[in-house]
This record gives C-alpha cells, sequence and structure tokens, in this order.
C-alpha cells in the first residue's frame, strides 16, 4: 500500500489512520498519518485476495477540540501480485534401452526424482490406451533403471516415466512430441483401465 497524504494540524492534536477491509466491515489498521506531507507504505499480508477496501478514519475524538483539522490524499495505490501455479517438470525424452532390461532417459528440466510406470504391450494393442500401467518404481533418484521382471515368453513391456519434485507441480507421462508420435492424453489414461498410478511427489 502506497499513499502520498498532507494533514493540516492547527493547535488541537488530532490523528488519522488507514485502513483496510476485505468484506467492508470489519477493518484492519494499515498505517498513521503524519502531521504535514506524509509519503507512506504499508504491507497489506500476502494472504489477502480479492476485494480490498480502504477507509481513512479520524483516531481522535476528542470532546472539545473545535479547530479544523484538515487531509489531502494525493496518491494511493495498492500493489497487486498475481501467485504463479507451480511449473510442472519438464516431460521425460531420450528414453533408450541398453539390453531387454535396462533403460536410461535424458534428465527432465527440474526433475529430483521419477516414476516409472509399466504395463503390457499386449493389453496396449487391445485397448489403445496406457491405462493398465502401474506403478513400478517411484521416487527413483536416478536416470537409469534395470526392470527386475521378465515378460511372459511372447510377450512384452512398455513402460512410461515422468520426472517429479518436491517443489513444482507434478510431471507429465504425456508424450511431448507432436502427433501421431505416441499418446499425447497419457495422464487422462493413466489408472483407467485397473492400473495404479504412482503416487504424487
Amino acid at each position: 500500500f502506497h499513499a502520498n497524504t498532507y494533514m493540516f494540524q492547527p493547535d488541537d492534536i488530532d490523528g488519522f489512520r488507514f485502513e483496510y477491509s476485505t468484506d467492508g466491515n470489519t477493518f484492519t489498521p494499515l498505517v498513521d498519518l503524519p502531521v504535514g506531507y506524509g509519503t507512506l507504505t504499508a504491507s497489506i499480508p500476502p494472504i489477502v485476495n480479492g476485494t480490498v477496501y480502504i477507509r481513512l478514519i479520524d483516531t481522535d475524538r476528542t470532546i472539545g477540540n473545535y479547530q479544523t483539522d484538515g487531509v489531502s490524499v494525493d496518491f494511493m495505490s495498492i500493489d497487486a501480485f498475481v501467485a504463479m501455479p507451480p511449473q510442472p517438470c519438464g516431460a521425460v525424452v531420450g528414453l533408450e534401452f541398453d539390453n531387454a532390461a535396462t533403460m536410461s532417459w535424458s534428465l527432465a528440466l527440474g526433475a529430483t526424482h521419477y516414476d516409472i510406470m509399466r504395463g503390457s504391450i499386449d493389453g496396449l494393442h487391445v485397448n489403445a490406451s496406457v491405462g493398465d500401467a502401474s506403478c513400478t518404481q517411484s521416487a527413483l533418484p536416478s536416470t537409469a533403471w534395470t526392470d527386475p521382471e521378465v515378460p511372459p515368453s511372447g510377450q512384452g513391456f512398455y513402460y512410461i516415466i515422468r520426472g517429479q519434485a518436491a517443489t513444482l507441480a507434478p510431471g507429465t507421462f504425456d508424450n511431448p512430441g507432436p502427433p501421431p508420435l505416441g499418446w499425447e492424453q497419457r495422464d487422462e489414461e493413466v489408472g483407467t483401465g485397473g492400473g495404479i498410478a504412482c503416487p504424487g511427489p
């Protein structure tokens, strides 16, 4: 909160104060005006949002003060800040297999750990969805992993991976590339076909 004011005060001692409210009924003291010119700055708690009401009140109404006081407000403003939602980790790219069970990928922007979900290729072909994939590794701190499970003979696994970080919004399983490569809505499909999703960050 900022204001430029001038308070004229003759012989009587008087006082004025800015107060703020979020409902127009209950007001909280903000800053007192000095005599003469004043350049005022005060902080409104960051948890305050929405409409803010400002009023200027006389804080000394002593009976017998008959001298007229004057207040002028030349400028008044409130700096409002829009809280941006936390940004998600970057998408995992560059997934490669060193052999049938060991995979590695490029570091996702901002990620400190990774979640890996695994599904059956047969199920992928039938459902055209990753909904049957289940969490096989959560909060993995590295960009490489070896699957201890071996698929049944004649079958195979597919994997989707997302980056996570405690200070960021959840990462994504979505394919960052343009169609028709892969599935663009993997996050929406996870868990829809009986699979068990990985926990959040």
